[in-house]
């Protein structure tokens, strides 16, 4: 029983710590500005509902008593209060823990438990002050319940708005304390704490990177620090303001009081909006209801449904059964298997919405007053279908359960209410499923047209091309240049469609080049790169500082030396 409960203590706690600990302070970082194109990452600021969600994967090691593997799916963080007097975002976080255990290298038993919390992060600093996590599921046969509460004093800070590139290391330092409480069954109730400080945490800018991550391509600020003194592991963080929070983070632990451990945890999506972006328009269309357990006792189901879209700042709600004044229209439906047909446009300002169902039974006075809701979730505590869409891949994702009970039919998705049967507590009680689709205007840049400039020219000499974006959106746009030596331009603009763009180069090799150029939208969709143009540098130019002074020099005497500059152009 005692390596069950350092199980679960360093289980919950290496979930914990990771999130908010030495490394963990992921504390989520936005920015109003956009990495991709400036050498600073301000203060971000963030909205109710704004969401991340992840998937944290990690190998857990406890000095060769036992190892844990596996991961927590669809970690969802989603701000809900932010409390301008108390400086705090109050942020809810849910996930599911799917682990497997080995006590000896002997397998041992998996443990698979929902996971829920909240936590605090100051406004102004996005410092974690405290969090609060509940774990509860099985260990093999044993009902499992785990309770972790931390504090950090003062709130730690692990990044230093604004980040810069030329940053010299910074310091993080706090002092934190951890209270638990686990219960296996009947059999095992224990309280635990533990508490000390975070010493000689150093944190030092690395480097700009393009990480590419299931949520997509983002520019970004890699910073790095120590995870504990003297213990030789290390935290990689990948910030970039264009997601508002970490878009990646890897993290090492060797020799920490016994414990080594491992994980990485890559953003899957987020709702986030850095700035102005124009608005996409977003169907979702109800093709079928249908009944599949008993939901009215009386007669079919009178249903109505209500769509609900998340999308930045905004949310969209839209039903069958409302009018302009969201009065009753009197017009229910009495059926088993019900296809109302029928599309709502509402309206994305994010790569990534949050789309919620709910199908409900309209029950008059003499059946109580209250309307059934109908289960039509894959997850057993939901009833109402929650997913996310990724408007730039036309896909749907289920955060509510296991994907096997979102499926495409067709055109339509397809979800229900029926659980497997050692997962559901009210099975066969209320449950339905539905046929939607989701549809979007959502257009990818189109690829550049070829860039025109110099056929010929001299190395160390700067030449300039130029190209047009288009996007069929209208959308402002970005432009990267591939200048056939190994190197590339940043991300430049914003620039508006259908205009020239241009960009410099220097070749410092003789040789012959395809210059390349490709668009990306405000939304991050990117085109293919354009067709190559070719050019060459046959000639030797100038070194850089002989070339500077004699266009100093030709400056200067503007109707002198002919012969030179015949050789300069």
């Amino acid at each position: 029983m005692k390596n069950k409960l350092l199980l679960y203590i360093s289980l919950v706690t290496l979930i914990t710590s990771s999130i908010f600990g030495a490394a963990s302070s992921e504390n989520i970082k936005t920015s109003e500005g956009t990495c991709s194109f400036s050498d600073v990452a301000e203060l971000p600021i963030w909205s109710i509902d704004n969401f991340w969600v992840y998937d944290m994967n990690f190998d857990f090691k406890y000095s060769n008593v036992f190892t844990i593997k596996g991961a927590i799916k669809n970690m969802k963080l989603v701000v809900v209060d932010i409390g301008e007097s108390a400086d705090l975002y109050t942020l809810n976080i849910t996930g599911k823990i799917d682990a497997a255990l080995n006590i000896f290298i002997i397998p041992a038993g998996s443990y698979n438990a929902d996971l829920v919390g909240t936590a605090h992060i100051n406004i102004s600093t996005l410092a974690i002050t405290d969090f609060q996590f509940f774990s509860s599921g099985d260990f093999s046969l044993f009902a499992t319940n785990v309770n972790i509460s931390m504090t950090f004093t003062p709130p730690f800070d692990f990044f230093d708005f604004p980040i810069r590139s030329d940053d010299e290391p910074w310091p993080a330092e706090t002092y934190g304390r951890i209270n638990g409480h686990i219960k296996v069954d009947s059999i095992f109730d224990r309280d635990f704490g533990a508490e000390g400080p975070f010493e000689n945490e150093t944190i030092n800018f690395v480097k700009r990177e393009d990480v590419t991550v299931p949520g997509g391509s983002y520019d970004s600020f890699l910073i790095s620090g120590s995870t504990g003194p003297g213990t030789g592991g290390e935290s990689n963080l990948w910030y970039s303001p264009d997601a508002g929070y970490l878009v990646k983070v890897e993290e090492t632990v060797y020799g920490w009081e016994g414990i080594d451990a491992t994980l990485d945890m890559p953003l899957k999506a987020t709702n986030y909006n850095p700035g102005n972006r124009p608005p996409k328009k977003v169907n979702v269309f109800m093709h079928q209801i249908y009944e599949i357990d008993e939901i009215d006792y009386l007669s079919s189901p009178e249903w109505y449904y209500t769509v609900k879209i998340l999308s930045g700042n905004v949310v969209q709600s839209q039903s069958n059964y409302n009018t302009d004044d969201g009065t009753y229209d009197g017009n229910w439906i009495s059926e088993d298997i019900w296809n109302p047909n029928k599309n709502h446009e509402m309206f994305a300002y994010s790569r990534y919405v949050t789309i919620e169902i709910q199908v409900l039974d309209k029950d008059g006075f003499w059946e109580g007053g209250e309307d059934d809701v109908a289960d039509i979730s894959s997850d057993e505590i939901r009833q109402t279908f929650i997913g996310i869409y990724d408007l730039l891949e036309n896909e749907l994702m289920d955060i509510g359960g296991s994907t096997d009970y979102l499926v495409q039919s067709g055109d339509w998705y397809h979800t229900n209410g029926e659980l497997p049967p050692d997962s559901s507590t009210n099975e066969d009680e209320d449950d339905a499923g539905i046929l939607f689709g989701i549809n979007d205007n959502y257009e990818a840049p189109e690829k550049p047209e070829r860039p025109i400039g110099t056929l010929k020219g001299k190395v160390g000499k700067e030449y300039t091309y130029s190209t047009i974006l288009f996007d069929p959106d209208g959308d402002q746009m970005y432009c990267k240049w591939d200048w056939g030596d190994g190197t590339f331009s940043d991300w430049l603009g914003p620039y508006n469609s259908d205009v020239d763009v241009e960009a410099s180069h220097i070749w410092n090799e003789r040789g012959s080049y395809l210059i390349k150029a490709k668009a990306k939208d405000v939304y991050d969709a990117e085109s293919d790169w354009s067709e190559p143009l070719s050019s060459s540098m046959p000639r030797k130019g100038l070194s850089v500082p002989l070339l500077n002074f004699v266009e100093k020099l030709l400056d200067r005497f503007p109707h002198a030396f002919p012969m030179l500059r015949e050789l300069m152009n």
